[in-house]
């Protein structure tokens, strides 16, 4: 297959991050994964695998612990979801994004093995991780870091029974799936921990801290968490990125650097930080104070607190959740002194609209509401209903070029635009302003 058939032939299996409403435990299972990777002669099973969950910061951690590593020469796949505009973003090697011939040809292999061995109903997620997983093979990847794509427990990326393991801080999401309660949704979360492993822990609300002690004290894994074992201080944040000091239990890290924007990308960091250590402590890799800083720096995430214009200033967010757009606020609110001229807004059904309307509303005079052109993507419609308490403040615009048409004209050349809700959004404003 060509490139474009590729896409074709991916764009036609069952993909459940465009739904919103489904089954979780019928559709979700570790046992068709397991059968494709066996017939493909177990790739995930020759290099060691790190593997991150939780709800947010996920993102950031696998970018900065990959970026580390790379910056001292550790030959290191990544694996992350969702993608914003190309899928070949989702699979990495030492920084570089897996090339649309090879990523071509992964997929067909994998394709000739699910009809001769007549695997069926695998999902696009499925054979995206197995692709990773077999490409990191090809490459003789020295360590993987894996992103999980929901939840833990059931996620394909968990075959790779990773002996090291970093769980972010969990909060309410994909609660008609994980469970209502935060214990139920952490001990999905937690299905990541394995017997004899290390884990690291972001910050934590006590009830999800018990039930990773818990999990890990079954499981006689090392747990370390963040604010405890690793803790970061003097946190300043600026439209250049994060800086702070850290120490952990072998080191002390002096102004330290991230792009990354926001206070609780010093926690993201600290994460990846204490993971690293148990990398050394596991595997050898030898990693020097120099590497730490430099991969920090390098480290790079489009779609988060993203400037794209200063004239006016456009700043890209995929905030999903209501944590999320508490920390996009928390970090709007300590760099800029005035309201954004506007907020664009587009959120997935699944999401609690009116905690996320309720967290960033105090940013701007006005809210204009879009939607993407995703099934998932909340109808206007049901949006102005959930969100009636701002009165005349909003406006619904019902496609993304639309909205940024209306946004910088409320913004003019010296304001400021701001565009968050989902990486549904994110992903179209890029294409959007990359097209103009």
């Amino acid at each position: 297959m060509d490139y474009q058939k590729t896409l074709c032939y991916l764009n036609g299996l069952i993909n459940y991050e465009k739904f919103s409403d489904y089954n979780y435990a019928n559709a979700y299972s570790l046992d068709r994964i397991h059968n494709l990777l066996l017939h493909l002669g177990n790739p995930h099973k020759r290099y060691p695998s790190i593997i991150i969950s939780g709800t947010k910061g996920k993102g950031s951690c696998v970018c900065m612990l990959s970026s580390i590593l790379n910056a001292a020469d550790v030959r290191t796949g990544k694996f992350s979801s969702p993608h914003l505009v190309s899928v070949r973003e989702r699979i990495e090697v030492g920084g570089k994004y897996i090339s649309k011939r090879e990523f071509s040809s992964t997929i067909s292999q994998i394709k000739k093995v699910i009809i001769r061995k007549r695997i069926k109903s695998v999902t696009f997620f499925e054979i995206i991780t197995a692709a990773a997983f077999l490409y990191f093979s090809r490459k003789r990847v020295e360590i993987a870091v894996l992103e999980v794509g929901l939840g833990g427990r059931l996620d394909a990326t968990n075959i790779a029974q990773s002996s090291v393991a970093g769980i972010m801080p969990i909060s309410y999401d994909h609660t008609h799936l994980l469970g209502t309660l935060l214990k139920e949704i952490a001990q999905e979360k937690c299905g990541i921990i394995h017997t004899h492993s290390s884990v690291v822990s972001g910050p934590q609300r006590s009830e999800v801290l018990n039930v990773i002690k818990c999990v890990a004290g079954r499981k006689k894994a090392n747990l370390l968490i963040v604010d405890k074992d690793v803790i970061s201080s003097n946190i300043a944040i600026s439209l250049s990125g994060t800086r702070f000091d850290l120490k952990t239990k072998d080191n002390f890290y002096k102004q330290l650097h991230t792009p990354l924007v926001g206070r609780h990308q010093a926690k993201n960091a600290a994460v990846a930080i204490c993971l690293l250590d148990q990398i050394k402590g596991k595997f050898g890799f030898k990693i020097e104070k120099g590497h730490v800083r430099r991969g920090l720096a390098d480290a790079d995430l489009p779609g988060r607190f993203q400037v794209l214009s200063k004239n006016p200033y456009i700043i890209l967010d995929g905030a999903q959740n209501c944590a999320s757009a508490k920390a996009l606020k928390a970090a709007y609110n300590e760099i800029f002194k005035e309201k954004c001229s506007c907020i664009v807004l587009g959120v997935s059904a699944d999401k609690d609209v009116e905690a996320i309307v309720r967290e960033l509303s105090p940013l701007a005079e006005r809210i204009i509401f879009t939607r993407a052109d995703s099934p998932r993507a909340l109808e206007l419609e049901s949006l102005a209903r959930k969100v009636a308490f701002l009165r005349n403040r909003y406006y619904l615009c019902y496609d993304i070029k639309d909205a940024l048409k209306f946004a910088n004209a409320f913004a003019g050349r010296h304001g400021t635009i701001l565009i968050t809700g989902s990486l549904f959004l994110v992903k179209e404003t890029l294409e959007a302003l990359n097209k103009a």
